[in-house]
């Protein structure tokens, strides 16, 4: 019996059992006394069981830590992937981001290149425009930048105004248009006064004509298409004119009292052609040419042949002694 006491105290000692009575006697734990004498009233079986189911204990509380830190490793390896995911789609949004503020830019700067070719362009060919469409599109620009000057103003004007009132929409429906009221007094105004005479007058007469919906014009052109009328219409605009032209010309030349002869032959030529005038000019003039050549030939022929006549007798005369008188009287002949 005293060895086993021996035994579990040294047992007790190993595993702190006895060093902690102290604590509970100065703590007055009744509990943890009474288990540390059901301890000590234990067998050596008793204890030894203890002591397995203690170490098995042990074992399944590390099992328990390894798992806990295993999740808490994969929840660590979880965090870090999400992370890590995070941070590579902010990184590409932030690319993306960058990339369309800078296509947004080149964009603006393409457009506002564009504009200022068109507004070159519109320069030049305002500049080629007459003087009345230069205003008139002067005048327009100032009434749109004055616009768009008064806009900006009331814009500047409302971000000071801190109350926004609730407007009746019941209210914006009856009023359709979103005229100004003193514009649309007025033009009630001149309907009124413009529709009072008529009023009157109407009252004044008693006949009525009776109105023909189609008129005698429209029933002849009913079966004719809109083109074909214009098409006449043109044409016979054309012919009024230049009926119009003759009677005034046949006008003018009743008034004239002297009447010129014209040459016929005249209008003949300058109705030709410029190379056919120049061709037959020049052929006319190349026969004429020719004829006096041979006039000049034969008249050239016709004194070389009275010189050698003459020739001829001077010196017949000359080796036969002929008579003065009938060498006169040769030479005549």
């Amino acid at each position: 019996m005293v060895q086993q006491l021996d035994q579990f105290s040294t047992y007790c000692r190993n595993l702190g059992l006895l060093v902690l009575q102290e604590s509970f006697k100065q703590h007055k734990s009744t509990l943890d006394e009474t288990l540390l004498i059901h301890l000590l009233n234990l067998n050596r079986e008793q204890l030894i069981e203890l002591t397995s189911r203690l170490q098995g204990y042990g074992k399944i509380i590390k099992e328990i830590k390894y798992k806990n830190l295993h999740k808490k490793a994969n929840q660590i390896k979880c965090q870090l992937v999400k992370y890590i995911q995070n941070l590579v789609l902010n990184q590409i949004i932030s690319m993306n981001n960058i990339y369309q503020m800078k296509r947004i830019k080149q964009l603006k700067e393409m457009r506002m290149h564009i504009q200022t070719l068109n507004y070159k362009k519109e320069q030049k060919l305002e500049l080629n425009s007459p003087a009345h469409i230069r205003l008139n599109n002067y005048a327009i620009d100032s009434k749109i930048k004055l616009q768009i000057v008064q806009e900006l103003n009331q814009k500047q004007e409302l971000k000071d105004c801190t109350f926004k009132p609730s407007i009746n929409t019941k209210s914006i429906g009856r009023n359709q248009s979103a005229e100004n009221p003193f514009d649309r007094l007025y033009q009630n105004a001149l309907t009124q006064r413009n529709n009072t005479p008529k009023n009157n007058e109407d009252s004044q007469f008693t006949y009525r004509p009776q109105l023909i919906s189609s008129p005698m014009k429209l029933q002849q052109f009913e079966g004719i298409s809109v083109e074909d009328r214009l098409y006449n219409h043109h044409f016979e605009k054309i012919n009024n004119v230049a009926l119009k032209q003759e009677e005034l010309q046949q006008m003018e030349l009743e008034q004239c009292t002297f009447t010129p002869a014209i040459n016929h032959q005249g209008n003949v030529k300058q109705n030709e052609k410029v190379f056919e005038r120049l061709y037959n000019h020049s052929s006319v003039k190349s026969i004429s040419d020719v004829k006096d050549h041979s006039i000049s030939h034969m008249n050239k022929n016709q004194s070389l042949q009275q010189k050698n006549r003459n020739r001829i007798r001077i010196n017949t005369y000359l080796n036969f002694n002929w008579n003065p008188i009938h060498l006169q009287i040769i030479l005549r002949t």
